[in-house]
């Protein structure tokens, strides 16, 4: 509800808290559209929180301050239950799922774009996540993303070298990276970066877990590209719209 989010609402609204059947909060992350644009409820998060034993998870969506002051408690209501594995892979650290509840149409929902084309960099990375399980938060850096390995050399990650504005803390790994044109390049896997020190985040890059694993269980391409088209760039698209085509 910052300044910064302003231009960013229909991205914010793919974001949701994730919480273990029992309720406890666990990670972020973010619903994501496909290349058929059918409307199917797809996740991404991070393979770290448990993607393994997913059944059951809880997704509440619009746990997020009305103002910038952070001076009110949302709702905690808006949520669905159950989730179905499709793929994960630890080399990029990400989970793909399929949320079993209906998600209401009063929820406002929206599936995220994704870019899962190779490159050096791309600039100005932005965060959106529920640091700590707290309310959404948002957070940009200014500068560009490079490829990286997580903690070490190569390139299944980007590194953000530091936040500008807003940051991640635990809590937030699952959520997405996503670049000025709006599109997911990964998911957060870790880093160093909380309110007191600003710097070193590492996210599993979408390129790497499009179709650099074994089969199905092991890549995202199957799953968003199911046709085999080849596309790696989708915009998103709300909930409803794509429940309307």
């Amino acid at each position: 509800a910052c300044e910064l989010g302003n231009s960013w609402t229909n991205e914010i609204a793919g974001i949701t808290r994730l919480l273990t059947a029992a309720g406890s909060s666990l990670c972020s992350g973010s619903m994501i559209n496909n290349v058929e644009e059918d409307g199917r409820q797809l996740f991404l998060s991070a393979d770290h929180c448990g993607g393994g034993n997913a059944d059951g998870w809880i997704l509440m969506f619009n746990f997020q301050s009305a103002t910038c002051e952070n001076d009110e408690v949302p709702s905690r209501d808006q949520t669905v239950q159950g989730t179905r594995l499709l793929s994960r892979r630890g080399a990029s650290d990400f989970v793909l799922l399929e949320v079993a509840e209906a998600i209401p149409a009063s929820y406002g929902a929206y599936l995220n774009g994704f870019d899962a084309t190779t490159g050096n960099m791309f600039d100005e990375p932005l965060t959106i996540s529920h640091p700590r399980g707290d309310m959404k938060k948002i957070g940009i850096f200014g500068g560009n993303s490079i490829p990286s390995g997580y903690f070490a050399d190569g390139d299944t990650h980007w590194f953000v070298a530091a936040w500008d504005q807003g940051m991640t803390e635990g809590g937030s790994s699952g959520s997405p990276v996503l670049d000025d044109k709006r599109h997911i390049r990964g998911q957060l896997h870790g880093g160093f970066a909380s309110c007191s020190f600003p710097y070193t985040d590492y996210y599993g890059r979408t390129s790497t877990s499009w179709d650099e694993g074994e089969g199905d269980a092991q890549n995202l391409a199957p799953w968003l590209d199911p046709q085999g088209t080849g596309q790696r760039i989708v915009d998103g698209i709300a909930l409803n719209e794509a429940r309307a085509k």
